[in-house]
């Protein structure tokens, strides 16, 4: 129904099922439903939004992000400076994404032990 309305492509939906089946660690529960019977989901937050980007970047490139290259998704900056940033001041980077809302305590254990 969106795609026949071109409200939405297949791009868009190969990329929607990869995100919703990696959160739900692979389970299928999809069903096509009327717009109007959908209820409001998870919060949008900064952390959301950029998970989705990861996660779409991730089923883009086929397999599973580093740090450095989630770090720069993450953070809207450069590859090359989110590898300088790891091993400048990790500190400063945590600080950083806590600032901007996107360093969920799985991330930010992963940059500590990095």
């Amino acid at each position: 129904m969106y795609i026949e309305a071109g409200l939405i492509d297949l791009e868009f939906v190969a990329s929607y099922l990869y995100i919703a089946q990696k959160e739900s660690e692979g389970t299928v529960f999809f069903r096509i439903e009327s717009p109007t019977s959908f209820q409001d989901g998870d919060e949008v937050t900064m952390d959301r939004i950029a998970l989705i980007h990861v996660l779409d970047a991730e089923r883009r490139v086929e397999r599973p992000l580093t740090l450095a290259e989630e770090l720069a998704i993450r953070l809207d900056i450069t590859l090359g400076f989110a590898e300088f940033a790891l091993e400048k001041d990790r500190a400063a980077l945590i600080k950083t994404l806590e600032l901007y809302g996107t360093g969920e305590p799985e991330l930010v254990e992963r940059i500590r032990t990095a």
